[in-house]
């Protein structure tokens, strides 16, 4: 929410950082290699752009009524 209002930088949500955070806690719960970077990978700017757009939606359709 705080980036679609640019109240968050690209740069201050280290998406890199959430990146490596998925894959190091994917590694605890399955040791046998890294399985899920391809997911990771497709699903965490997915799920920014899918907050970012939901935020959008929300203030449109709450400022509207």
């Amino acid at each position: 929410m705080l980036l679609a209002q640019d109240k968050l930088t690209w740069k201050e949500l280290e998406l890199g950082t959430i990146i490596k955070k998925a894959i190091i806690t994917s590694n605890y719960f399955y040791e046998g290699g890294n399985t899920n970077l391809g997911i990771i990978l497709l699903l965490s700017p997915l799920s920014v752009g899918a907050g970012m757009l939901f935020a959008q939606n929300n203030a449109s359709f709450t400022s509207s009524s």
